[in-house]
């Protein structure tokens, strides 16, 4: 299922909607298992798997009638952008949370993402402003905060501002997008409803990471250098890039840092730019060589224990060292054999 996961995640196909097989709510491991076999399924299954694991709205408006934040968040989190419930629950553990951090984030990239959907770029949303505000108000020792007031700066047509807030960023030392709480926030909010420690996993690695946030911070950038292409810009770019790069804890964080610094990179006049390409493009091998490795391993030498140890590895450290993991448990496997 793990490689089943990160094909979908990679190419964004979870929403398709025809499927032939039946799939009950919630999914339990057999039925996420025969995922394994890419021979056994379609994208329509893979769809109608997508499904399966979201909430109903008698569990949102359970976890929401919980009061615990922490459970709200996560309900907020893997519910549909245009889902009213999951909004509102974010809305209600935003204003709640003490220090700015998980809740508000987590709102913010659904707005990101309802925008991306409607391609809505002509104003940025009342309820988007004020959600970014209030995280750069309360958390301004997370680089994100800052790289969040860039992309409202840029917005608002402030390009010297919005690199100000850029370099910012960088001169912090720490960038924080939530992964870890995201995860485990859905898992208790899976796990709370009912869900099965194996199923409410799965479907927390699914929404591991907030990628609208990311494609917006990027984007962010590609906007300014083509507003503002000097060379200070696109160190600034850079080093946001190698900034989010050094805090990613899985594949598809330090591929988009890797991305943008490759955007920011190719046709500039940046010292070492032939330098550090080679340097990305050599991370982008060692990565795409773990992934094949993971692909490889045969659907049956992956048992629920060994997936419940590679997700704990995850959050715990980070997804390279459950890669190697996994690898070097069924290599071992396959010697005694």
């Amino acid at each position: 299922m793990i490689k089943t996961i990160l094909f979908a995640i990679s190419f964004s196909l979870l929403l398709t909607t025809a499927c032939s097989k039946q799939i009950p709510h919630p999914p339990e491991y057999k039925h996420i298992k025969v995922f394994s076999n890419p021979d056994n399924w379609t994208f329509s299954d893979l769809g109608r798997l997508y499904a399966a694991l979201q909430f109903t709205d008698q569990e949102l408006q359970k976890l929401k009638d919980s009061g615990q934040l922490k459970l709200m968040v996560g309900g907020g989190i893997q519910s549909l952008p245009d889902d009213p419930l999951g909004t509102e629950l974010l809305k209600m553990a935003s204003l709640s949370e003490v220090t700015p951090g998980l809740a508000p984030v987590s709102l913010i990239d659904r707005y990101f993402k309802t925008r991306r959907d409607e391609d809505s770029k002509s104003h940025v949303d009342a309820d988007l402003e004020a959600s970014i505000k209030r995280v750069y108000k309360g958390a301004k020792d997370n680089a994100l905060a800052h790289y969040l007031m860039a992309y409202l700066q840029i917005e608002k047509g402030n390009n010297t501002d919005a690199l100000r807030h850029l370099k910012k960023g960088n001169s912090i030392k720490g960038f924080n997008s939530y992964t870890r709480e995201r995860y485990l926030a859905i898992v208790d909010a899976a796990e709370f409803v009912g869900y099965s420690k194996y199923t409410a996993r799965s479907h927390a690695f699914i929404n591991l990471v907030p990628m609208s946030t990311y494609i917006t911070i990027k984007d962010t950038c590609v906007d300014l250098i083509s507003e503002r292409d000097t060379v200070h810009v696109r160190k600034a770019c850079y080093l946001a890039g190698k900034q989010i790069e050094a805090a990613s804890g899985n594949f598809l964080e330090t591929m988009i840092a890797l991305s943008l610094q490759s955007i920011v990179i190719e046709g500039s006049s940046l010292p070492d730019a032939e330098k550090k390409l080679s340097k990305i493009n050599r991370k982008l091998k060692e990565l795409n060589g773990l992934r094949e490795e993971l692909i490889k391993i045969p659907p049956s030498s992956f048992t629920k224990d060994l997936e419940l140890e590679y997700f704990r590895i995850l959050i715990e450290k980070d997804e390279e060292s459950a890669v190697r993991y996994v690898i070097e448990v069924v290599k071992q496997q396959t010697s005694r054999d």
